[in-house]
């Protein structure tokens, strides 16, 4: 298979080759004219004719010349032609040939097959590049397809609490006092909030993994954030009977985007704290400022995470979401969440933990932020 960059090379090599040749072949015949001219005046002065060179056996000899010339010009092109041929396919051609294909199937496995040895070039460098894309792109593909089906799942779950709520107070509605139609719309109302939440949730990961959230990073003092969260699940902890305690120095600050720190990293945390701790446990939150590093350390007193578990916690595709102490539902891409929140400001999240199995006396969660 030829492609249309040969046949294009081809052209301009083959019109080049043509110009240099006949330019080539001008002066050639207008030089062996002038030879043969000058036999010609030679044989004219000592015989005071021409008895050889004359008018018909120059034109002879410089017909003969220039089909010899022809002849050695076509022999020649035809080697050049076969040159480029072979040059353009070792070299060119099949790297082409194979990016082509990729093109058409989007195989990069395909290609790795085609191609055993990777030319050391700019033609390699293209070759390589494009099969990293697509790599990309079919492990996106296929983590885009894994997330489908979680999200289907999930959302169906809620949606069927929802219709099934809806179906028994159109059937029952006259028959049910005040008491059981709230708790039925308390239902329906939970079911739509986490489908909301799943809804907003993978629209945020999906922003900071492609870019679209403008980021403003900001020094603010760790100590307000935590007000600001505590505020927020202040009727939560009391419902458990839990208590957070904040360990920090004064003038612990950290640069960050506030709003998605707060909402998509400490309000994930600490609710993943009380979703999984029991009445009466305790949260703590510890800062450390080192040389060159801040860390933010939660720790709960929950039921904590198998190995299994935490191996997969932070993957979108993973299903991770369990049931809290209380009946809590999760969607299970907090998580997720927060790393990607963390990674957009250049921090890490490291996280350990030890299940009630495992451990009876000490066992929970600890998360460490690190900000470098």
């Amino acid at each position: 298979m030829f492609s249309k960059i040969y046949f294009k090379l081809s052209f301009f090599i083959l019109l080049l080759i043509v110009i240099v040749q006949c330019t080539f072949m001008h002066f050639s015949v207008k030089s062996e004219l002038q030879k043969l001219i000058e036999f010609k005046n030679i044989e004219n002065s000592k015989y005071l004719e021409n008895r050889i060179y004359t008018e018909s056996f120059i034109l002879n000899e410089i017909k003969e010349y220039k089909d010899r010339a022809l002849i050695k010009l076509i022999m020649m092109n035809i080697f050049v032609i076969v040159c480029f041929i072979f040059i353009y396919h070792f070299f060119v051609g099949k790297y082409l040939n194979a990016l082509i294909k990729m093109n058409h199937h989007l195989s990069p496995l395909e290609t790795k097959n085609l191609i055993k040895n990777i030319p050391n070039d700019e033609i390699g460098d293209l070759v390589r590049s494009r099969i990293q894309m697509l790599d990309l792109v079919e492990e996106n593909e296929s983590n885009n397809k894994k997330l489908i089906r979680i999200l289907i799942h999930d959302l169906n779950n809620s949606l069927a609490l929802i219709l099934g709520s809806v179906q028994f107070l159109q059937k029952h509605i006259e028959k049910l006092d005040r008491e059981k139609i709230l708790k039925k719309l308390s239902k329906i109302e939970l079911g739509a909030n986490t489908q909301k939440e799943l809804i907003d949730t993978v629209r945020q990961i999906e922003a900071i993994e492609s870019h679209k959230q403008i980021i403003k990073k900001e020094n603010i003092l760790f100590e307000s954030l935590f007000n600001d969260a505590f505020t927020i699940f202040e009727e939560k902890l009391k419902k458990k009977d839990l208590s957070i305690k904040l360990i920090s120095k004064e003038g612990f600050y950290i640069e960050v985007d506030k709003s998605l720190f707060l909402n998509n990293v400490l309000n994930n945390l600490i609710s993943n704290s009380i979703k999984f701790s029991a009445h009466g446990n305790k949260i703590t939150i510890e800062t450390i400022q080192e040389e060159n590093k801040k860390i933010i350390i939660f720790k709960d007193q929950g039921i904590g995470m198998s190995k299994e578990l935490l191996n997969k916690i932070f993957d979108t595709q993973a299903k991770t979401s369990r049931d809290g102490t209380d009946g809590e539902k999760g969607t299970g891409f907090g998580m997720p969440l927060v790393k990607q929140t963390l990674n957009s400001f250049g921090a890490e999240v490291k996280v350990s933990s030890k299940t009630i199995e495992e451990s009876q006396n000490d066992h929970g969660t600890e998360f460490r932020l690190i900000f470098t």
